[in-house]
């Protein structure tokens, strides 16, 4: 990895078989440093519980990239969260191998 790329996590996996989550990361290109930065802020958001404030942020993120996928599951696991009482659990678990 060079100093023109950067590393977004792009979430929380727990395998099927395993007791274990694994941070995932994405490797992209330094000149998305300020949204990445946006993307860090809500996952700073979400370490802190304040959900409200997080749900904002993905919601401003998409609008900047409608394709991003990561940033749409960050934005649903967020609002799932807030209905169900603010708990939020971060970890995505794999039914599959």
């Amino acid at each position: 990895m060079t100093a023109a790329h950067c590393l977004r996590q792009v979430g929380i996996v727990k395998v099927k078989g395993k007791t274990e989550a694994i941070k995932l990361y994405e490797l992209t290109a330094d000149e998305q440093n300020a949204f990445l930065q946006q993307f860090r802020d809500v996952w700073d958001s979400i370490d802190k519980n304040e959900l409200e404030h997080a749900r904002l942020l993905p919601k401003s993120l998409i609008e900047q990239r409608p394709d991003d996928r990561v940033c749409m599951m960050m934005f649903s696991k967020v609002e799932q969260a807030l209905s169900a009482g603010g708990l939020f659990d971060p970890i995505i678990e794999m039914q599959e191998k």
